[in-house]
């Protein structure tokens, strides 16, 4: 046995501040490669502390505190109520290796200055000369707005820091031209500025074991009260074969991931970690707030197609995969189709797998969201029909809910503000099987659950429960005293 003395450090700028005038939740990170004979001291722990997933690693007493240990690469978060989670990324030493064609480009590290440009131009360069890797070292490098490339690959190496700049004309406002303004107000995008920006780039991607750190603690300590800067951490737009994998995505001001009128997107092993504020966080700027949100989504899928989101973890202070159909971008619309989420980790202070609540287009469809620990929600899964989508063939399968406040709502709802509304959704073929909400209620009072058509022509039809259990009881949706099912609701019990 190989025994680390490390310690966990808080990470992302979550560290108590009382300008922000309210209490900061720090979250900890441990990052190494995996070894068969690898254990980590985590003498501070609770005894309750529970780690997720609960295979393949353990914790176990040590005198008076644990001991971590793994049987094989992965990611696992160490959780308690009552103390910041602890995430152990333990790497696969051979994953991701450099190529040896791959271009080093030489960045000052804790300089002030931004470095943006110089990764811009040796980006642009490679892509004219018929693409490949650039290599980012050890560091902390200060950035503004990164233009990628197509057919070029960002490789951040152990230990290197791309941190977004504290200058704001360092990232670059959307032109006017690109935003759809003829639409209403709750639909029109908030984020105008990014910190990557993938636009009609093919053949591209991201990889590696380094950080991307959107610094948005700090750009919500500057300019609130007050505006936001609005900025996503990442965005693609008109992309295709684009891979993001094993970077850790932090601290994002906005939504971590936009990925709008895009195909064929990979994301595998991104680790999203984001703040999740204290209920009511922005008292100070509406007095009567209950806000337990912050706008940082995790990955947005966005009239999208064939979009894999595979053994991500997710810390987000709003929805972890919130699945959309909109027209922001210059009124463009497309069908969402085949959105595949598969394994990785959830919390969040919202909804952790999420069909809408932007549905303008024709059809959602082929969406499948399985085999997720979901470690605490405020709810597990939403099907919000807001805008007229039709949504079929939505699949919910083999998750672990350990908490949540209620599991699921499925629903054909209006949008607010739109008191003429005429163009209303449906929902069709919907799959929940082999789900166990463990542990439900945990904000006290709501938790109720829907499943509600709103009439005839806008209904739910073939809602089907397999292998489903709620607080250890087999759940039957006609019989639960929280469900609210109405007539224009058509479930099946396997």
């Amino acid at each position: 046995m190989i025994s680390l003395p490390i310690k966990l450090r808080d990470e992302t700028l979550f560290s108590p501040d009382p300008v922000y005038r309210y209490p900061r939740n720090p979250v900890r990170i441990l990052r190494t490669d995996w070894r068969a004979d690898l254990e980590f001291p985590l003498g501070e722990f609770h005894p309750e502390t529970r780690v997720f997933p609960e295979r393949d690693a353990e914790i176990v007493p040590d005198g008076d505190g644990f001991r971590f240990r793994a049987s094989r690469p992965g990611d696992w978060m160490l959780f308690h109520p009552d103390q910041p989670p602890v995430f152990v990324f333990l790497d696969d030493p051979t994953a991701w290796p450099v190529s040896a064609d791959a271009v080093r480009i030489p960045l000052k590290s804790d300089s002030p200055d931004n470095q943006a440009p110089i990764l811009n131009e040796a980006m642009a360069k490679l892509s004219r000369e018929g693409g490949g890797t650039l290599v980012v070292g050890p560091g902390v490098f200060r950035i503004g707005t990164l233009f990628m490339q197509s057919g070029v690959n960002l490789h951040l190496e152990a230990g290197a820091v791309l941190l977004a700049s504290d200058n704001a004309e360092d990232f670059p406002v959307e032109p006017e031209e690109n935003v759809n303004r003829n639409l209403p107000r709750s639909l029109i995008p908030g984020a105008t500025r990014r910190l990557v920006l993938f636009q009609s780039v093919e053949n591209a991607g991201i990889v590696g074991r380094g950080v991307i750190s959107a610094n948005g603690s700090a750009w919500r300590h500057r300019l609130m009260p007050g505006r936001r800067l609005m900025m996503n951490l990442m965005r693609l737009v008109n992309c295709k074969n684009i891979r993001i994998e094993g970077v850790e995505l932090r601290d994002s001001e906005f939504w971590t991931v936009h990925a709008i009128l895009s195909e064929r997107l990979r994301f595998d092993r991104v680790k999203l970690i984001s703040e999740i504020p204290p209920k009511g966080w922005d008292r100070f700027q509406k007095a009567d707030s209950q806000s337990v949100w912050n706008n940082a989504d995790g990955i947005n899928p966005d009239s999208s197609q064939d979009v894999e989101i595979l053994n991500c973890v997710f810390h987000t202070g709003d929805d972890c995969v919130p699945i959309k159909n909109t027209s922001t971008w210059r009124g463009e619309l497309r069908d969402v189709r085949r959105i595949h989420v598969r394994g990785g980790l959830m919390r969040c202070s919202t909804t952790a797998c999420k069909i809408g609540t932007e549905t303008l287009g024709g059809f959602m469809e082929d969406i499948v969201f399985e085999d997720i620990d979901i470690v605490q929600a405020s709810r597990a899964f939403a099907a919000d029909m807001k805008d007229g989508a039709t949504g079929r063939r939505l699949a919910f399968r083999n998750i672990r809910v350990h908490r949540c406040n209620r599991p699921f709502d499925f629903w054909i709802i209006s949008r607010e503000g739109q008191e003429n509304q005429t163009r209303f959704s449906r929902l069709e073929e919907i799959e929940v099987a082999n789900v166990d909400f463990a542990v439900t209620g945990i904000e006290g009072a709501n938790g109720e659950c829907h499943l509600q058509g709103r009439g005839p022509a806008h209904n739910i039809t073939g809602v089907r429960f397999h292998g489903v259990s709620w607080e250890g009881h087999p759940f039957d949706p006609s019989l639960h005293p929280l469900m609210k099912i109405n007539e224009f609701a058509e479930v099946i019990l396997n």
